[in-house]
């Protein structure tokens, strides 16, 4: 609802979104009229970037590496429960882009957020999780649950041992849940432009670096030309997926 005021306010410089890869990547494949255009219905304005995915497990599983869980999972007949902070998320696409491409069997209990599913993983109700960092870190601080990858571009500095889903021969899963400033199209270039810088210096202010980082985010500074084909690669890349994962959700 608040994408597509967005899309409809007039581009006078007064009118901003929040953007992200839920409003704008997932939303629009997975709605059957979102009311906007997540490409030509903006002018992206900046980047902020977000927290990473982390695939993790619980102790009981018996694995400690993404390897292990993958030659686990090929000798399985049936399929391996997983959570997600939900459908369409991009914990939920990442496992399932991820049993895709190696043929394994992945069964998604879905759930609404990330609470519920962390204490059902630490619980060992479910065994596999794919959860944002944020969420998942201080059960990982207290090791009652193991992360075997991540979906960052770098490993993260509170767990320098857990290797990126990138260096494990997956460079299409380096994404993480990333937030964006968004505007209505149109919107004049010398605001964008200044926008753009203002948001660049907010994330250089250290109270603003240290909280963000403090909550997993990878930051990363693009043009508005950079965030319009970041945003235009996602939709290509996920929108399919995900719009084929909710379609069959609702065939149930």
């Amino acid at each position: 609802i608040g994408s597509a005021l967005v899309a409809n306010a007039p581009p006078d410089g007064y009118t901003f979104l929040i953007s992200s890869i839920g409003t704008h990547v997932i939303a629009p494949a997975t709605s059957a009229n979102p009311g906007y255009d997540p490409i030509t219905g903006f002018t992206h304005v900046a980047f902020v970037g977000g927290p990473p995915t982390v695939i993790a497990v619980n102790p009981a599983l018996g694995v400690h590496s993404l390897q292990e869980l993958l030659t686990l999972l090929k000798g399985r007949s049936e399929a391996l429960p997983y959570v997600s902070p939900g459908p369409g998320t991009i914990g939920n696409l990442i496992a399932e882009y991820w049993a895709e491409k190696e043929s394994i069997k992945l069964a998604h209990v879905a759930y609404k957020g990330s609470g519920q599913a962390i204490t059902d993983l630490v619980a060992g109700h479910v065994q596999m999780g794919s959860m944002t960092w944020t969420a998942a870190l201080g059960q990982m601080q207290a090791k009652t649950i193991i992360p075997l990858a991540v979906s960052s571009i770098r490993r993260m500095p509170e767990f320098p041992d857990v290797p990126t889903l990138k260096e494990l021969g997956y460079p299409d899963l380096a994404v993480t849940t990333w937030f964006g400033f968004a505007a209505p199209a149109g919107l004049p270039a010398a605001i964008t432009l200044r926008m753009n810088q203002e948001v660049g210096n907010a994330l250089d202010a250290p109270t603003v670096k240290d909280r963000l980082m403090a909550e997993g985010f990878e930051l990363e500074k693009m043009s508005p030309e950079e965030v319009t084909a970041y945003i235009r690669g996602g939709v290509a890349k996920w929108g399919p997926l995900a719009k084929r994962l909710m379609s069959a959700d609702a065939a149930k």
